[in-house]
């Protein structure tokens, strides 16, 4: 909370488009050393059939819910259903939060390296899965255009 607050108080000042290019220069050498270690702590040699058994059912459940979740909220905002299946759409990949929870989770003992694992299938899955299907939405428009 506090490092957001102080984000916000330097967002208001003249100092934030020095602090943003400063911290380009730092995403530039943490965002892949972040990504390198996640990538170290997944142990592959440990996948077996109960853990893609679970990250079927994770994965299953990671798309309903968030199809679901994000579905009458841009029905009802949008009042088209196309865009809303396509805001639904874009809304499946869990990315970089997820990884930072399961990080922390694994480094503080509370998650087991198959459920780490688990949950490293499932974001890999929906972040590749999500780019593909929402390009599918849109061929399926622009052939009926033409």
């Amino acid at each position: 909370m506090g490092a957001f607050a102080v984000g916000m108080a330097v967002a208001s000042t003249r100092l934030i488009k020095q602090v943003d290019e400063y911290a380009e220069k730092l995403l530039i050498i943490f965002g892949p050393l972040f990504f390198a270690i996640i990538g170290a702590q997944v142990d592959l040699r440990g996948v077996n059939l109960e853990v893609l058994y679970l990250s079927g059912i994770v994965i299953v459940i990671a798309i309903v819910t968030k199809i679901f979740g994000c579905g009458l909220p841009s029905i009802i905002f949008l009042k088209d259903k196309t865009k809303a299946l396509r805001v639904r759409i874009g809304m499946v990949s869990r990315g970089e939060v997820g990884l930072i929870v399961a990080g922390v989770g694994v480094s503080a003992g509370v998650l087991t390296s198959d459920i780490y694992t688990t949950v490293i299938i499932m974001v890999a899955l929906t972040t590749n899965i999500t780019p593909i299907w929402l390009k599918k939405s849109f061929k399926n428009e622009l052939a009926s255009q033409q």
